[in-house]
């Protein structure tokens, strides 16, 4: 069974995250990280540290945009230094929402 880290919605942890279990993606402690900060903290703190692999190597065709946009977090802050890790993008598009901050849409 795999399960969904409510973090950054790597679909492919092995354990629940609970009991000190650690995400492999965004590297979540949880029991002890979302203990001090609210899920939605960790995540802006991944993302605003570049969205990288926590653990080892990652998944072939990984793309944290695509798994973040396909869980509906909302917008996304784009920097212009988006990394894509082996996985096809049929579309991305840049924009500027009503606070002009820089967003992305993409899909896999």
């Amino acid at each position: 069974m795999r399960y969904t880290c409510p973090v950054c919605y790597y679909a492919g942890m092995q354990d629940p995250p609970m009991d000190y279990n650690i995400c492999e993606c965004c590297g979540t402690e949880f029991g002890n990280d979302d203990e001090m900060f609210s899920r939605e903290e960790l995540r802006a703190q991944w993302i605003s540290g570049g969205s990288k692999w926590f653990f080892g190597s990652h998944p072939v065709g990984w793309n944290p945009w695509s798994q973040l946009v396909g869980a509906y977090v909302g917008v996304l802050p784009y920097d212009g230094a988006v990394t894509y890790y082996g996985g096809a993008v049929s579309y991305a598009v840049k924009s500027v929402d009503s606070n002009d901050v820089d967003v992305l849409a993409c899909a896999a």
